[in-house]
């Protein structure tokens, strides 16, 4: 395995570890799993499935690569989410229409393109609606999400998110793009409203829990999940060392979830103390590394998009109550360094570098054996990591400041 890192590792430049997720490939040393198939956006623009335990590479809207998609555990809380038109006996109506559809009513490609996965809205003798039976209350953060485009006409489609009392409209074009509308706690029952003499289409929509969407979540008669992606790497496998080091990670600011921290890459979880790159997705700035248990060393320089991050750490010094671990990060060329552990009273909060087992991509661990993924620690990046690095010697903090330029 060591070796299959070490021939990934960039000419010249000492890292033993060099993983880019950019090429759409995960290195065998990697251990990735996900329990449930997910969806993710393809070079080619389109919606794509992964099969249970297959990693999702992740594209924007030009084909660009994004780098490896690593998402919690959601559910889209909507039925019937592909095709808004099928007819379904009494107890089964998710949505009610008042509108007329001309022409075919066996459903459109939509933007996964597949046959029949979307639904193609044309009312006739006035404005129509589509609106979800199912209201959601008031209890947490919801985000709605949807495909849309327009065939024809050139009044815009309207949505509401409390059952008609309010109409929004969005700018649809002839491509199929997907809306994410911001999260709110208000009681929620979502729909389309469509003007007369226009052509609507639309597929893939999406209600859940959290404060930004994430990736499309199908459903039929009833409510589907998602679960939560894994991927990890012994440490052995790159040569870790515990007299100094440097871990850099390009990743994309996360969004949904119940917290506003997302852990872009991170060590096992060991005595209530772990290493991480962290960041605060709920602004553009505050990103955390390092978090000991009672605190942390903080940059606030991230970005709403791509970042560059990295941090380096001396050996251990001391024991016990006067452990102390010499820190440095730097986020978009931005560097703070520092020391955790004061000497006198919290260096059991210090993590002992000694005790470090995993990495683990995309997300915090809550245990040192295969590690566990845990929302009780640190919240999942809810995005993409494109690359991630290590180097077994601590770089001094200009060059930190070069690689995260």
């Amino acid at each position: 395995m060591m070796g299959s890192m070490l021939r990934r590792a960039s000419p010249g430049d000492g890292s033993t570890l060099s993983l880019d997720f950019t090429t759409g490939t995960l290195d065998p040393a990697l251990s990735f799993t996900r329990a449930s198939s997910g969806t993710y956006l393809g070079a080619d623009g389109l919606v794509k499935t992964a099969s249970t335990n297959v990693a999702r590479f992740e594209y924007d809207t030009s084909g660009n690569p994004l780098g490896l998609l690593i998402e919690a555990a959601a559910t889209n809380l909507l039925a019937h989410t592909e095709r808004l038109d099928d007819t379904q006996v009494s107890s089964e109506q998710y949505w009610v229409t008042t509108y007329t559809i001309s022409g075919s009513t066996n459903g459109i490609t939509g933007p996964d393109g597949v046959a029949n996965s979307a639904t193609q809205f044309a009312p006739i003798g006035g404005n129509g609606t589509c609106i979800a039976t199912a209201a959601m209350g008031t209890s947490a953060q919801r985000t709605f999400s949807f495909w849309a485009k327009q065939s024809s006409g050139s009044t815009n489609l309207e949505y509401t998110l409390n059952n008609g009392s309010t109409w929004v409209a969005v700018t649809t074009t002839s491509s199929w793009k997907r809306f994410v509308i911001a999260a709110t706690t208000a009681a929620q029952r979502v729909g389309f409203r469509f003007a007369v003499n226009n052509v609507y289409e639309i597929g893939k929509v999406q209600l859940e829990a959290g404060s930004g969407a994430s990736s499309y979540i199908p459903t039929g008669a009833s409510q589907g999940s998602r679960s939560s992606d894994s991927c990890s790497i012994p440490m052995s496998a790159f040569g870790f060392v515990t007299t100094g080091g440097t871990f850099q990670v390009n990743f994309r600011r996360g969004e949904f979830g119940s917290t506003n921290e997302r852990s872009a890459i991170s060590t096992d979880y060991v005595a209530g103390r772990w290493i991480g790159a962290i960041h605060n997705s709920g602004s553009t700035t505050g990103t955390l590394t390092w978090w000991d248990g009672t605190g942390q060393l903080t940059r606030t320089t991230q970005t709403a998009g791509a970042n560059k991050l990295a941090y380096s750490f001396g050996a251990n010094a001391g024991s016990g109550a006067t452990l102390q671990l010499p820190v440095s990060l730097s986020i978009n060329g931005s560097t703070t360094s520092g020391t955790f552990g004061n000497g006198t009273s919290n260096g059991a909060n210090v993590p002992n570098l000694a005790n470090i087992a995993y990495l683990v991509i995309g997300a915090a661990s809550s245990s040192t054996a295969a590690p566990a993924y845990s929302t009780a620690n640190r919240d999942f990046l809810n995005n993409c990591v494109s690359l991630v690095k290590y180097w077994p010697t601590r770089l001094p903090d200009a060059q930190l400041t070069n690689l995260t330029t």
